[in-house]
């Protein structure tokens, strides 16, 4: 059942046993596991079924930091940021969960092995198939080419994609599930706290139109994404001035992200040769694509101790790869052009000593193909990188998130190392030869980085509350009755993209809940 909480009348306050306060990704799939069964399910989303700008507004923070593009990485509606994903799916690997001391304090209290079994479930929900993602059961199953490289040395990785949005895929489940009820356009301005109690009693809801309702629950869930989830237990500070799971002063801190930096060309020793392995989406079951990416093997990133590093591969036909063909290129159009060429003894210069490729370039019927690493790499937990509350407040009285993007010295060594690794293994394999494009000096690490949109760490995962928001359970440490979904318990990211991994620790939240409930 859906409700328009701005038609809501009464001031009685909705009782339920689970409150999920947010409708996406974590949200929805706590709701289709927990739909059906003998309990009460209650979901509040801020938006409708549709982007609302006034309801989107709500999403506006304050840059600190870093440019940061807050508010386009964002959808406040059902269905949450999966309206509009790219459905890039992949496991963490193994090395993250583990213990790292050259990053930090980054170790997950869980295995890979522990969430293998979730990860499965959650292949169900996005629709994506086969749970698999090696070589043999994907790429090499579709006799696709792939790049000649040792695979102890820089190895190929598979990511798959399904860009499911959840809201319109499951709208009709949530509906007829017979025990959840979610009410739209629902915005909780407070978590809160027994005075004396360590648990939860209920969460205030208001509506941009003016209405203000409570949900009184056995459980809470805060599902609503790693900016929002920081940002309102910080503003749920009526008993605890820190705010709700701050004692520690960690709620906010290690805010990650992925840093996507492109940086370094491939230029082939074959001018044709084409992988579409990396380059294109390729289907490899109805509605389910896969597509290949480089990444250094987790023993290469242990001996180098450097965060986790993966490149997508994206191919262009371009001759700016070669100074002597880019000289001759520019002789040319200032001849055509009937001027004189400008630096006319440097380009030739540039021809005689490297006449090769002009030469096969005269022949060619298109430029050579050229392969651009668009780095897609882990960010290492940062306790000063972080989500604060700020002094402006919006159209409900909330103060606005801060955001204090900040990467370090080993985030630009880690790529730096990949790309001297790489670059090695091109020439070694005679695959071509590599130009690795970071400046020496930058007034800013890695200037030119940006995100890809994946907020992880302000409520992060650990069993000492000295060192985590959240338990190995999502639960809350010292609110027994307060749970975190989604990627900001992540204590460390990878290079995956975390929807999938979002999804699989929603299922196992869900089995938690069950259990406390006798469900």
């Amino acid at each position: 059942m859906y409700i328009d909480s701005r038609q809501l009348d009464s001031k009685t306050p909705i009782e339920t046993d689970v409150c999920v306060i947010g409708g996406g990704a974590a949200g929805i799939t706590l709701a289709l596991e927990l739909a059906g069964r003998r309990l009460r399910v209650c979901v509040l989303e801020s938006g409708g079924f549709f982007r609302d700008p006034q309801t989107h507004d709500l999403n506006a923070a304050v840059n600190v930091g870093r440019p940061y593009p807050v508010a386009a990485t964002r959808l406040r509606y059902f269905g949450g940021t999966t309206n509009h994903w790219g459905g890039h799916c992949a496991p963490i690997r193994s090395l993250n969960f583990e213990e790292r001391p050259w990053i930090g304090d980054a170790a997950w209290p869980l295995t890979r092995a522990e969430l293998e079994p979730y990860y499965a479930r959650a292949h169900r929900v996005l629709r994506l198939g086969e749970y698999a993602y090696g070589l043999d059961n994907t790429v090499r199953k579709m006799r696709m080419s792939l790049l000649p490289f040792d695979p102890k040395r820089v190895e190929t990785v598979v990511s798959r994609y399904n860009p499911l949005r959840m809201g319109r895929e499951y709208r009709r489940a949530v509906d007829e599930s017979g025990n959840v009820t979610t009410y739209l356009y629902a915005n909780v301005t407070s978590i809160n706290r027994h005075r004396v109690s360590n648990y939860v009693t209920d969460v205030s809801v208001a509506t941009l139109s003016g209405r203000s309702f409570t949900v009184r629950a056995r459980y809470f869930v805060l599902a609503t994404g790693g900016i929002e989830n920081a940002r309102i237990l910080l503003a749920s500070n009526r008993i605890q001035a820190a705010g709700l799971g701050n004692g520690h002063d960690l709620v906010g801190r290690y805010f990650m992200e992925h840093i996507w930096y492109t940086s370094g060309l491939i230029l082939a020793a074959d001018p044709d040769v084409d992988l579409p392995a990396y380059s294109r989406l390729r289907a490899i079951e109805p509605g389910v694509g896969v597509r290949c990416h480089i990444a250094l093997p987790e023993a290469i990133v242990r001996q180098q101790q450097i965060p986790d590093f993966r490149a997508e591969v994206l191919v262009r036909r371009s001759d700016a790869f070669h100074d002597s063909v880019q000289s001759a290129s520019a002789i040319r159009d200032d001849l055509a052009k009937l001027d004189f060429p400008d630096r006319f003894v440097g380009h030739l210069a540039n021809i005689i000593k490297n006449p090769a490729p002009v030469v096969k370039r005269l022949w060619a019927d298109q430029p050579p193909l050229l392969y651009v690493l668009a780095n897609h790499v882990e960010q290492i937990p940062n306790r000063d990188s972080r989500i604060a509350l700020s002094t402006e407040r919006d159209a409900l009285g909330l103060p606005r998130a801060t955001v204090d993007w900040r990467l370090s010295p080993l985030d630009r060594l880690g790529i730096v190392k990949a790309h001297r690794l790489i670059a090695a293994e091109v020439g070694r394999s005679r695959f071509g030869r590599m130009r690795i494009e970071i400046p020496d000096h930058e007034e800013r690490i890695l200037d030119q980085a940006s995100a890809g949109a994946h907020h992880m760490g302000t409520t992060r995962m650990h069993r000492d509350p000295r060192r985590g928001v959240v338990d190995p359970d999502c639960r809350v440490h010292g609110l027994p009755n307060l749970f975190v979904a989604g990627s900001s318990v992540f204590p460390s990211g990878g290079y995956s993209n975390p929807t999938l991994t979002i999804v699989a620790l929603a299922i196992r939240m869900a089995d938690r809940l069950k259990e406390l409930l006798k469900a």
